[in-house]
């Protein structure tokens, strides 16, 4: 059956391998690797909030699917959850330290994180200096 779905991701038959992933999960839902093909089937259809759930699901039944690991971090990061992104790929660095993808995106979120702290200090010192000086909006 695994290879049946496997057939149907590859002719990009998305849909259709998510039903048949689906009715696969009833019968055995602890198997990770179908969790990870769930999620790239809604991955693939820019279901980014679905494929998430599915990625996770996917490393936590079975931590050798690291690849699951980085597609939710991806999907996190498509999502601008960028923080959550950044604790995935924290985690997940040290075990697969060769990984490009997750180089990208922690090289990304670094850069992005940068810039929100510096944001976020700049709106309280603004705000600060407006209740410091009486300066009413």
């Amino acid at each position: 059956m695994l290879q049946a779905i496997e057939k149907l991701m590859q002719e990009g038959k998305w849909k259709e391998a998510s039903f048949a992933i689906d009715v696969r999960l009833q019968i055995q839902p602890m198997i990770g690797m179908l969790h990870a093909y769930k999620g790239l089937c809604h991955y693939r259809e820019s279901e980014f909030e679905l494929a998430e759930v599915c990625f996770m699901r996917g490393y936590v039944l079975d931590p050798s699917i690291s690849e699951a690991a980085v597609k939710r971090a991806q999907c996190l990061y498509q999502l601008k959850r960028y923080r959550e992104a950044n604790d995935v790929v924290n985690e997940w660095s040290p075990i697969i330290p060769n990984n490009r993808t997750l180089q990208g995106i922690q090289e990304f979120l670094s850069y992005q994180y940068g810039a929100q702290e510096h944001d976020a200090w700049e709106k309280t010192r603004s705000a600060n200096l407006h209740i410091e000086s009486g300066v009413k909006d």
